[in-house]
């Protein structure tokens, strides 16, 4: 019975609403219609796709040469300028080393300069005064070895004493002779093969020089370009081996876009 109530009730509500009109007004008004022009036209379909944005430079910055990393002066996703520093590596060692090649730099420096220079003339005169000297000297043993004969000839002196004059005045010969040379040496100036040695010994302590700092220059990395810092491969406190990487650049200026099409849409993409 209750379900024949409820269907009963239902039309009764049905009925009555039914039977219910709106009021009339007193004017009716027309309703507003707004016309358009009906083009007819070919409707191409729009096909979204992803793609994946590429950038043209990427450099994997490596060390140039090894070393414990002291400081790592940027964080992933920077800017960093070309030419800005990325990371130092430990030097305090290889700057000791070029000290001491510099300090031998400026020695064979002087010693190329002097021989290029060759002697002065003070030089030159006391070597001359130092051969006149020896040359008097012997002048002198060799008269009184003369008068130290003519003594053993009379019987005054014995023959050790004829020795010992004899020694003197060849001591003294020796002497004139070494003077002698030096003071030639120092008049005709060093020999060509004397300059060229110091000069060949002085290049090439200049390369060792250059050898050094190139070799500290390597101990700092720098961005070879403008670009972000994507990824850091090293931090503070680690140890990186010659051509171990340090971090990677990105250039963002110019830039690819790469959109895998299926083959169907191939022939109709346009610029």
């Amino acid at each position: 019975l209750a379900p024949l109530r409820l269907a009963a009730l239902a039309i009764g509500l049905l009925s009555v609403s039914g039977c219910a009109r709106p009021p009339e007004s007193a004017e009716e008004k027309p309703a507003q219609v707004r016309v358009q022009p009906v083009h007819r036209d070919r409707v191409a379909p729009t096909i979204e796709l992803v793609g994946t944005v590429v950038p043209l430079d990427v450099s994997r910055v490596a060390a140039s040469a090894p070393g414990k990393v002291l400081k790592y002066a940027s964080r992933e996703g920077m800017l960093i300028q070309e030419g800005d520093v990325l990371a130092e590596l430990r030097s305090v060692t290889l700057e000791i080393e070029i000290q001491a090649a510099r300090a031998q730099l400026r020695e064979k420096q002087r010693r190329h300069e002097e021989l290029q220079a060759g002697y002065s003339g003070e030089e030159i005169e006391q070597a001359r005064a130092q051969k006149m000297s020896a040359q008097a000297k012997l002048e002198f043993a060799e008269s009184r070895l003369k008068r130290a004969r003519q003594l053993l000839e009379r019987g005054a002196i014995n023959q050790e004493q004829i020795d010992e004059g004899v020694s003197l005045a060849e001591q003294a010969r020796q002497a004139l002779l070494e003077a002698e040379a030096n003071y030639n040496l120092m008049s005709a100036g060093f020999r060509s093969e004397q300059v060229d040695q110091a000069e060949a010994a002085y290049q090439a302590q200049q390369q060792e020089v250059l050898r050094l700092e190139d070799e500290l220059k390597k101990r700092t990395i720098r961005a070879p370009f403008t670009g972000y810092l994507v990824e850091k491969h090293t931090d503070v406190g680690e140890w990186v081996e010659a051509g171990g990487l340090v971090g990677t650049l990105v250039n963002l200026e110019e830039v690819e876009v790469v959109v895998h099409v299926e083959e169907q849409y191939i022939g109709m993409l346009r610029e």
